[in-house]
């Protein structure tokens, strides 16, 4: 029901069930995800729903996405847009039994372009630290997208936010 009123592509579906709790095993998973092009399924406590969201946001980049809360029930409710947005949008949860629908990689325009220089990398960090993400989020999306070690991501993105401030 959650992917048929998401109004994202039902032709071709992925159902997750429920990601993994631990964020290296989660962000794992996502990262063999993020290019895959058909509409995602999962489901979510209410509990996890922003965390979630902001995690799917960083390995999957910014996708629309549609969040159902109590299916079938008497306070049934769809929010629909980008997983930022929903993100900011649970920020203070919510209650009831969750499902998450995100679209797919866009085939034509194929998966986020890999960072190739430094001036990428540093662009993508300010991005993604204007969107409120934390330092450990952003290393995690730099390292998948740059293809470079998280720790090293990691120092990238201190010496970035650092200079940002002075």
């Amino acid at each position: 029901a959650a992917l048929v009123a998401s109004g994202l592509p039902a032709a071709s579906f992925t159902f997750l069930g429920f990601l993994p709790r631990k964020a290296g095993e989660r962000d794992r998973l996502l990262a063999r995800l993020r290019d895959r092009p058909e509409t995602l399924v999962l489901f979510e406590s209410p509990q996890r729903l922003a965390a979630t969201l902001r995690a799917l946001a960083t390995a999957l980049g910014e996708r629309r996405a549609s969040v159902a809360r109590e299916l079938t029930k008497v306070h049934e409710e769809h929010a629909r847009g980008s997983l930022g947005a929903l993100a900011e949008r649970f920020a203070d949860g919510t209650r009831g039994e969750v499902t998450i629908v995100v679209a797919g990689a866009d085939e034509a325009a194929g998966a986020a372009p890999a960072l190739a220089d430094a001036a990428a990398i540093d662009a993508r960090i300010a991005a993604l630290a204007g969107q409120g993400l934390r330092a450990k989020e952003i290393a995690t999306a730099i390292a998948a997208a740059a293809g470079i070690a998280k720790r090293d991501a990691y120092a990238r993105v201190v010496a970035v936010l650092r200079s940002a401030r002075c």
